[in-house]
């Protein structure tokens, strides 16, 4: 399989009886298929050694990262830039196709870093939603309430008008 980032054919590699891919003599990226990277996103999970010292190298060659890249699985599929974490804090290139995941150089070892087990990565996400929820909903409530207000507002001068109106209507006769 080519690397989406550099091209080069990437090593295969098998943990935990997963194979994954490396671009161990080029860019250090690593690609996982769908849902392969939930046996490696915590500490306490077994990846290959190679794999974590390469992954661990502290000045990455990095990509111009405005460029999308070509899956590897798809090939005619680009890769879309998004958040992995609850956190905003490590991106990953995502298949939209194939659900596969690009990690550039060092991202799987940020990842790794966040949270000790699953459970506390879902209660980081929980909160994360919760936070966003409570967010959206005061912000909704705050502009409804003033646009029943000015609605109230508007609609009092028109009625006002045309209860004046009515009054003189009625005594002329």
């Amino acid at each position: 399989m080519k690397c989406p980032a550099c091209e080069k054919l990437m090593d295969q590699f098998c943990t935990n009886t997963i194979v994954f891919e490396s671009c161990t003599s080029g860019c250090g990226g690593i690609w996982f298929d769908r849902k392969e990277i939930e046996h490696f996103d915590e500490p306490h999970e077994e990846l290959n050694q190679q794999i974590l010292s390469l992954a661990a190298n502290p000045h990455p060659k990095k990509r111009d990262l405005k460029k999308l890249l070509d899956c590897p699985v798809c090939q005619s599929q680009q890769l879309y830039r998004q958040f992995f974490d609850s956190k905003n804090e490590v991106e990953i290139d995502l298949c939209w196709g194939c659900g596969g995941i690009w990690f550039e150089l060092g991202e799987l070892v940020q990842i790794r870093k966040q949270f000790t087990t699953f459970a506390d990565r879902q209660k980081a996400v929980n909160e994360y939603v919760t936070t966003v929820l409570n967010s959206t909903t005061e912000k909704i409530t705050a502009e409804t309430t003033a646009r029943v207000a000015e609605f109230n507002e508007d609609y009092k001068n028109v009625f006002t008008s045309f209860i004046s109106s009515f009054k003189d209507i009625l005594m002329i006769k």
